[in-house]
């Protein structure tokens, strides 16, 4: 019987077929220069194209190393393999997809000759990728200077103090400061200058931080609120006097003596715990305050302040953002883990907007007021809304055939910076800030 190798209409009519149902691969810019036509950069998305290949001695590459070896990258022109990573971020790269030596996989690629030994070399390729990552700190270091060539200077040398390689370096990250994020005299590009390998990451906790501040600081509702947490700290753990009283508070009870947090944009975690710790003492808080209202040097402002966390609007509010930043602050803790991985960080994220999500119920929300009317009973505070209905607005007929663009008087609530928290909300707008929270 004649072998299908020397039957060319039979081939050729196999690689028609097999053509027909494959996806063309886009190659990425300039692909074929020097011959390449895998990736050039470690922007580029790898190149693993779906196609017939050629057979060496019987045998050919199969598509389904990819999912086995999902590093891979197939060379049309050359037959041969190569690894992602290490031609991008290996540590003695000179160029993009060029190092300081001849490595299999990275100058030259894997031929396609013997599958045996060509999966032999993968696996133990592969095992030499699979390391275990550890997170170390090399020690928290005083700058005189601040500007970026004197904090690029001493990053580049405190390595060489510690006798690491900088050139093994593969990344940087820092928060998006300019004189560290700048692109053209930053510290993350002089550093880039020297070790063009190492790439600058915007610190995503960082950036995780920063959006949820704005968005609750857009709000003016909630950004009172905090302003109020804030005021409590500065009001019970500035002055000396004042804290000597919140911590006997404490102590007259038998009870751990908690300390308020103040407020930080670039630090999530302050956020939370401020509130955690408030809804934990706020007893002890309320007793401070009623004997300072009547006492001490700052009777006006604790009169205010007391008057503020008095309603039962504040203890609503300060008991859904707990529970609600709670969660962020879980996944941001998370986040900051040495041992996180892309995937498992994609899938946290989602974990925690379902949760979020869960919130936006009115079964939550009916939690979220019998803990409140729990708290405000023990501390004798109203729960019943006072707020007496105004009378409905109505269009003056005489503009009827109109077209007015400016205010005729209509009544609504708008949530402006002079809102203050003292007044007790209706549920429904309480509910309706919340959710404008949950949903920034």
């Amino acid at each position: 019987m004649m072998s299908s190798e020397y039957h060319t209409p039979n081939i050729k009519q196999q690689i028609e077929q097999s053509l027909s149902h494959i996806e063309m691969v886009q190659l990425p810019t300039n692909a074929f220069q020097e011959n390449y036509d895998i990736s050039l950069s470690k922007n580029d998305e790898l190149v693993q194209p779906e196609m017939l290949f050629p057979a060496t001695n019987g045998r050919r590459f199969t598509s389904r190393h990819y999912k086995v070896y999902n590093w891979i990258e197939y060379s049309v022109s050359k037959d041969e393999i190569f690894c992602f990573p290490c031609r991008h971020f290996f540590a003695n790269i000179i160029a993009s997809g060029k190092t300081a030596g001849n490595l299999c996989f990275v100058n030259y690629g894997s031929k396609c000759k013997n599958w045996k030994e060509q999966t032999l070399s993968l696996n133990n390729h592969q095992r030499y990728k699979e390391l275990n990552i550890y997170e170390r700190s090399i020690g928290c270091y005083h700058m005189e200077n601040s500007n970026t060539e004197s904090l690029a200077s001493e990053i580049i040398k405190i390595p060489s103090i510690n006798k690491l390689d900088i050139m093994n370096c593969i990344g940087q990250c820092y928060d998006g400061a300019s004189v560290m994020s700048g692109q053209y005299s930053g510290v993350q590009e002089r550093i880039r200058s020297k070790v063009p390998h190492a790439i600058y990451v915007h610190c995503y906790d960082h950036r995780l931080n920063l959006c949820l501040v704005q968005t609750l600081q857009n709000i003016p509702y909630l950004c009172n609120f905090f302003n109020t947490i804030q005021n409590l700290y500065k009001s019970l753990i500035n002055g000396q006097t004042r804290y000597k009283l919140f911590v006997r508070a404490q102590k007259d009870k038998q009870i751990p003596v908690i300390y308020l947090e103040r407020l930080v944009e670039t630090r999530w975690p302050y956020w939370y715990k401020s509130i955690q710790k408030v809804n934990m003492r706020f007893i002890e808080i309320l007793e401070v305050l009623s004997i300072l209202s009547h006492q001490g040097d700052q009777t006006a402002r604790a009169i205010g302040i007391l008057n503020e966390i008095s309603n039962i609007s504040f203890i609503k509010i300060s008991h859904a953002m707990e529970i609600l930043l709670q969660t962020i602050h879980c996944a941001s803790v998370e986040l900051q883990g040495a041992s996180i991985i892309q995937s498992s960080a994609v899938n946290l994220l989602q974990n925690k907007n379902r949760n979020i999500q869960k919130m936006r119920s009115d079964t939550f929300w009916d939690k979220i007021n019998n803990s409140a009317k729990l708290v405000a009973e023990k501390n004798e505070i109203v729960y019943e809304n006072n707020s007496r209905n105004r009378r409905p607005v109505r269009l003056n007929k005489n503009l009827q055939d109109y077209f007015v663009q400016s205010t005729i008087g209509q009544g609504t609530f708008e949530n402006n910076s002079n809102t203050s928290i003292e007044n007790n909300l209706p549920l429904t707008n309480l509910k309706i800030i919340f959710y404008t929270a949950i949903d920034g």
